[in-house]
C-alpha cells in the first residue's frame, strides 16, 4: 500500500499557526510604547493560533493512523502517539525551566501550548483509533464543550485546566473537532465538515454582529485576564541559580489572557474561512510546500528555535522587554522569522539527503 501524500493545506495552516505564535511571542519582548500595530494584532489572534494548533493535532491523529496502516505499522501507532505525548511534556517542562526556573509544581504541569496538545492527543488517541470514531468523538467533544461553558458561566478558575498559558479548556474541544473532520473526510462523510463549517460561519457571524470583532478576540468577552505569581527576578536560569545560592526571590506577577467559549464561534468561523481559501488555492500551495510552507512542515522544531532566538536578548540584557525601539522591533522580527525558515529549510535538506542515501544503498 502506498504511503499517503502530504496535504499542502495542512502544511499551510500549520505555517500560519507557527508564524502567528512567533509574532505573539516577539510582541512580549518588545516595549509596549514602541510595539508595531501588527504585533498587537498577533497578541489578539492568540485564540485563533491555539485553535489551529489543537485542531490540527486532532486531524493529525487520523492522518498518522492512515500513514501507519499504509506502512503496515498500525500495531505501533498507539505507542508512537504515547511517546509523542511524553516528548511534548518534557519539552514543555524544559521550556518552562528556561522561562521561570525550577518552580514546583508549575514545572510539572508545564502549562503551555505543547502541554495542551500533548494531553489532547492522549485523550483522543483511543477515539481516533476506533473503526468508526465519529459518533464517540462527537459525544466526548460536546461534553467537553459543555464543561467549558460551565466553567465560564460559574466563573470557576483552575490553573492548567482553564487558566494559565494556553490552558486545556476550551482548547481541547478543537482537537475533538479535528478528529471528527479528518475521520469524516477519510470515511467519505463530507456532510460532517460541511455541516460543522456552515454552523461555525453562521454562529461566528451572529456573535460578530452582536459583539464586534475586537470584543470577541480580547478581554473581557473573548479572553479572561488572570494574574499568577512566580518567584523570580529574571529568566529561569538566573532564578534557579539564585535559589541554589539561597537567595530570597520576590514574587513576580504574570498575567495570562485565556480564551473563553463566547469567542469560540468567531474563531471557528475564521478557521473555516482560512481552510476554504487554502483549499481553493491548493495547486499554488502544492508548488510552494517545499519552500514557503516548510515552517509548518517542521513546526515543532521551528517552535523551539523561535523561542531560543527570542530568549537570547532577554537572557543577555536581563530585561523582560529588551527590544525598545520600533526599528529594533521590525529588525528583530525579521531575524526570528528568518531563523524559523532557515531551520526548516536545513531540516528539510537533511531529510532529503538521508532518504537519497538510503535509496542509493
Amino acid at each position: 500500500m502506498a504511503s499517503p501524500t502530504r496535504d499542502p493545506v495542512i502544511d499551510a495552516l500549520r505555517t500560519v499557526a507557527i508564524l502567528m505564535m512567533a509574532g505573539s511571542h516577539i510582541a512580549r519582548v518588545v516595549d509596549k510604547d514602541v510595539r508595531p500595530a501588527w504585533l498587537w494584532q498577533a497578541l489578539d489572534m492568540d485564540p485563533l493560533t491555539q485553535a489551529l494548533f489543537l485542531g490540527l493535532a486532532g486531524a493529525s491523529l487520523i492522518m498518522s493512523l492512515e500513514s501507519a496502516k499504509a506502512r503496515d505499522q498500525e500495531g505501533g501507532w498507539v505507542g508512537a502517539r504515547t511517546r509523542r505525548v511524553g516528548e511534548l511534556w518534557l519539552l514543555s517542562a524544559l521550556l518552562f525551566f528556561f522561562d521561570r526556573g525550577l518552580q514546583w509544581p508549575d514545572i510539572a504541569t508545564a502549562s503551555g501550548i505543547l502541554s495542551a496538545i500533548g494531553v489532547s492527543i492522549l485523550v483522543f488517541t483511543p477515539f481516533a483509533g476506533l473503526k468508526r470514531p465519529l459518533v464517540p468523538t462527537a459525544v466526548v467533544t460536546m461534553a467537553m464543550l459543555g464543561f467549558s461553558v460551565w466553567l465560564d458561566a460559574t466563573g470557576t478558575e483552575m490553573f492548567w485546566i482553564n487558566i494559565g498559558a494556553a490552558p486545556l479548556f476550551p482548547n481541547i474541544v478543537w482537537t475533538g473537532v479535528g478528529v471528527m473532520v479528518a475521520a469524516a473526510m477519510r470515511d467519505g462523510q463530507r456532510w460532517v465538515p460541511w455541516s460543522l463549517g456552515t454552523l461555525a460561519v453562521l454562529a461566528g457571524g451572529a456573535t460578530l454582529w452582536r459583539y464586534g470583532y475586537t470584543e470577541l478576540m480580547t478581554e473581557p468577552l473573548g479572553r479572561r485576564e488572570f494574574p499568577i505569581t512566580y518567584a523570580g527576578r529574571s529568566h529561569g536560569l538566573a532564578n534557579t541559580w539564585a535559589l541554589i545560592q539561597g537567595e530570597e526571590l520576590r514574587r513576580l506577577k504574570v498575567t495570562y489572557f485565556d480564551p473563553t467559549t463566547l469567542g469560540m464561534p468567531l474563531v471557528a468561523a475564521q478557521v473555516v474561512l482560512l481552510t476554504a481559501i487554502f483549499r481553493r488555492i491548493e495547486p499554488v500551495l502544492e508548488r510552494v510546500r517545499s519552500t514557503l510552507l516548510l515552517p509548518g512542515r517542521y513546526s515543532l522544531g521551528v517552535y523551539v528555535v523561535h523561542l531560543a532566538i527570542i530568549a537570547l536578548p532577554v537572557a543577555v540584557i536581563g530585561e523582560k522587554r529588551p527590544v525598545d525601539s520600533n526599528l529594533a522591533a521590525w529588525g528583530f522580527s525579521a531575524l526570528v522569522f528568518a531563523g524559523c525558515w532557515a531551520y526548516a529549510a536545513g531540516r528539510h535538506r537533511m531529510i532529503k539527503r538521508a532518504r537519497a542515501q538510503a535509496s542509493a544503498a
